[in-house]
């Protein structure tokens, strides 16, 4: 779910292809058009059974959100769980994993 000033959009999206999220329209699963976000400024991937979101550009951070703590995520990618906030520029997206 993508919460910003203007509006909220949901996704609906299957991991076991690489999600990758940002501002370019021609290489980004979900394409956000706000000027806080980096050209192509992060991505989700399906690693075993696990989900994980690793940064793309370090110019903007991404950071993860669970519960009080947070995180800055780097290029290594950090486990993804439902109900974590992804904080990226002036954007804030949602997690939910809905499993089979």
């Amino acid at each position: 779910t993508e919460i910003n000033e203007l509006s909220t959009r949901k996704y609906l999206l299957n991991p076991s292809e690489v999600i990758r999220i940002g501002r370019q329209f021609d290489v980004n699963t979900i394409v956000i058009n706000n000027q806080s976000l980096s050209e192509r400024q992060c991505e989700i991937f399906q690693y075993g059974q696990d989900l994980y979101i690793r940064n793309c550009q370090m110019s903007v951070p991404t950071i993860l959100l669970r519960k009080s703590d947070s995180v800055i995520v780097d290029e290594r990618g950090i486990k993804l769980q439902s109900g974590d906030c992804i904080s990226a520029g002036s954007v804030r997206l949602e997690v939910s994993i809905i499993r089979n």
